[in-house]
């Protein structure tokens, strides 16, 4: 009986988490006028993070240029842009080396992310 509770208490954390990272990865935010939902990347120290909802100006455009491994990022406290690498945070273990993927997105915006791959 212990088991069978200790299970259902897994699957339902396992529920939740995923039906979080799905509403975090969707931008419905219900916004003010002049202002859009727009996914934003975190700076994240330990994992990689998933972007948030965040309600911008609409007419908001990162324009700093940034290398190829580096994303153009909103810093909304200062009003300012910011290039941030997305391997800065990611650890890859022994014989793998970090590198910046664009990947296929149902939703924009489209973020490339950091993967792990085998070195040459």
């Amino acid at each position: 009986m212990q088991i069978a509770t200790i299970v259902g208490s897994l699957v339902v954390m396992a529920l939740t988490k995923t039906d979080a990272t799905q509403e975090a990865i969707s931008c419905d935010l219900e916004c003010g006028e002049g202002r859009a939902c727009r996914l934003q990347m975190l700076r994240c120290i330990t994992d990689q993070c998933s972007p948030i909802p965040t309600c911008i100006p609409e007419d908001a455009e990162c324009t700093k240029w940034c290398q190829d491994d580096e994303m153009c990022m909103f810093d909304w406290a200062n009003d300012s842009m910011y290039c941030d690498s997305l391997c800065a945070t990611v650890r890859c273990r022994a014989g793998y080396v970090c590198d910046v993927q664009q990947v296929q997105c149902f939703t924009t915006p489209c973020p490339p992310v950091a993967v792990c791959e085998l070195s040459d």
